[in-house]
């Protein structure tokens, strides 16, 4: 039973070597989920950076491109807009006070994380507006939001949060680095338990076995001995039979003796009882034989005939006399027929009690007869019985003395098995030893693991401390950045009605300017038709005249460079032409001129309201 305890106590041990193991396996994942925590944190402070960078070039491309600037920062802010990132996985709730820290940990993180993006975004979107309302606000002053001061302030702003970020990487990678040697010291002390625990096991075992060899053994010894115990107590139940056989014959003439001795005694008493009714019956019948005389009497008295007048008197007096005694009479008849009952009773009661004494006396001779043959049975069973009891105690003395021999014996190997047992003990008693051993060591680790579990605590809650304290300076530096937001919306807005004006009179210069194009235009047009057709009348009279010419060409058929062609084919040809032909042709060159020009700035100059 206490190898077994034993064993029981050797298995809790490894079960709580295993929750250990547990918990340290627990206490790694929870590290790997960090790692993958931080690895998330890692992919959103890269997204974030390149949302910087992605601005910046914006707010250099609209300071070097102007007009395209607006439709640039809107595109940055939408996809700073459309790229909030993952907010953190969730702390998720661990099995200890450990998981439950480094959960809320997390979500500290990730609630800064989710700070730094939406002042990023807010970033983004007063560095856009500033950045396209710069070209238009030059003449007038010089923006705050230039690209060299804007990415300084973002720079100035982001610094913090980048250390911050920085500082928990370093902080979660030192954490790391302890959990994975804890994990390794933890192993081998697991796994040094683990052999102890094996080798333990192996030395239960060996004195299991052994014991249930001892057991087999006193088994056998004990089923020997409870043979030989059975033998010497049906001996002795059968001794034990034999005397109570003796005693029951004792108890038998005893009986029989009590038995004469109660009949002698009841019919003692039977007989005085009936001495003492005869005795009675006759005071009875005395005095009924007086109350009958008395009777005979007084009936005789009655039935005397008046003679004289003394006797009538006397008769009267014997009336009255009669009368008074009327009452007396039937009491005394009544009596009289009761006496008679009981006469009649007691005299059969008398014949019954005669019957039944001799019928007592008659039983009271078979028992003595039955008494005396039984007393000399009861001796000659005596004497047959120690006769018997005499040999049979012979027999009993032989074998006792045989069974204290193997009595003996059986003590002897009992001694034999209190020495192994004693050393089973003594063993027992080094692996109790061993065992405390492990438990001593497992409760040092326990209190290890504690102690280190309080210096993890004691570091979370610095931490968080710290956290606090940057977050509130965060916040602080948020309320700044939010306050100066809205500032710089306010000029924003206030550019944004300068631009309008500054739009509204461009387009209205526009429109005079294209009207007075469009007058001008048409005047050039009525002043080319005018020409065309002073050019038809000078070739129909250039062919009236020379007599030899090219076919006439239509008059909105042929390009403008005609008249110039025409004019070199004339001043080549004709020698003897008039001086102001030529000044006609120049002319019209010159219109034709001016009408390319007029072409050219009308494909070039937007319609009204094209801005």
């Amino acid at each position: 039973m206490r190898a077994d305890a034993l064993a029981a106590q050797l298995r809790s041990a490894e079960a709580r070597a295993r929750e250990a193991g547990q918990a340290a396996d627990r206490l790694h994942q929870e590290l790997r989920d960090t790692e993958a925590r931080e690895r998330q944190l890692q992919a959103d402070l890269a997204a974030t950076q390149e949302l910087l960078l992605h601005a910046q070039l914006l707010a250099t491309s609209s300071s070097a491109a102007g007009g395209g600037a607006g439709e640039g920062g809107g595109g940055g802010d939408a996809a700073a807009e459309r790229s909030p990132g993952p907010a953190g996985a969730p702390g998720t709730s661990g099995h200890s006070s450990n998981a439950a820290v480094l959960s809320a940990l997390q979500q500290r993180v990730a609630a800064l994380q989710q700070v730094v993006r939406i002042q990023e975004r807010e970033l983004l979107r007063l560095g856009a507006p500033e950045a396209t309302l710069s070209p238009a606000a030059s003449p007038v002053r010089t923006p705050p939001g230039s690209p060299g001061s804007g990415d300084a302030r973002w720079e100035n702003l982001l610094r913090p949060w980048r250390e911050q970020v920085t500082a928990l990487h370093e902080q979660l990678a030192r954490g790391v680095v302890e959990a994975e040697e804890r994990r390794l010291e933890w192993g081998q002390q697991l796994g040094e338990m683990r052999e102890q625990f094996s080798q333990a096991r192996t030395l239960l075992e060996v004195l299991e076995q052994r014991s249930r060899e001892q057991r087999a053994e006193n088994a056998q010894l004990q089923a020997r001995g409870a043979q030989l115990a059975t033998e010497l107590q049906a001996e002795r139940q059968r001794a034990a039979a034999l005397e109570q056989q003796l005693a029951g014959r004792d108890a038998a003439a005893q009986a029989v003796r009590r038995q004469l001795l109660t009949f002698k005694a009841h019919s003692e008493q039977q007989m005085a009882a009936l001495e003492s009714r005869a005795e009675q019956l006759g005071a009875h019948a005395t005095r009924l034989s007086y109350a009958a005389s008395r009777l005979t009497f007084v009936l005789r008295l009655a039935a005397l005939p008046p003679l004289l007048s003394v006797a009538v008197s006397g008769v009267a007096d014997a009336n009255a006399g009669n009368a008074s005694d009327a009452p007396l009479v039937a009491v005394l008849r009544q009596e009289l027929a009761k006496m008679g009952r009981d006469r009649e009773v007691l005299l059969r009661q008398l014949a019954q009690v005669q019957a039944a004494a001799a019928a007592y006396d008659s039983q009271a001779a078979q028992v003595r007869q039955q008494v005396q043959e039984a007393v000399a049975a009861a001796e000659e069973l005596c004497r047959r019985t120690e006769a018997a009891a005499g040999v049979r105690l012979a027999r009993l003395t032989v074998r006792v003395h045989d069974l204290v021999k193997q009595v003996d014996q059986l003590r002897a190997a009992q001694r034999r098995a209190s020495a192994h047992r004693r050393s089973l003990e003594d063993e027992r008693d080094r692996l109790r030893r061993s065992l405390e051993h492990a438990r001593e060591a497992e409760t040092e680790l326990a209190r290890q693991l504690t102690s280190r579990a309080d210096d993890m605590h004691s570091q979370v809650a610095e931490l968080k401390a710290r956290h606090e304290e940057a977050l509130a300076v965060e916040r602080r530096r948020a309320a700044e950045a939010e306050r100066l937001s809205s500032k710089a919306a306010a000029e924003c807005s206030a550019l944004e009605r300068q631009l309008a004006k500054m739009r509204e009179v461009r387009s209205q210069q526009e429109d005079a300017r294209l009207r007075r194009l469009q007058t001008q235009l048409h005047e050039q047009e009525v002043q080319l038709r005018g020409l065309r057709r002073e050019r038809n009348a000078l070739l129909a009279t250039l062919r009236k005249e020379g007599g030899s010419g090219s076919p006439p060409e239509p008059a909105d058929s042929r390009p403008m460079g005609g008249v110039q062609m025409g004019s070199a084919t004339m001043a080549a040809g004709k020698a003897g032409l008039r001086a102001p032909r030529p000044r006609l042709t120049v002319a019209a060159a010159a219109v034709v001129t001016d009408a390319k020009k007029v072409v050219a700035v009308l494909g070039t100059v937007p319609g009204p309201g094209g801005d």
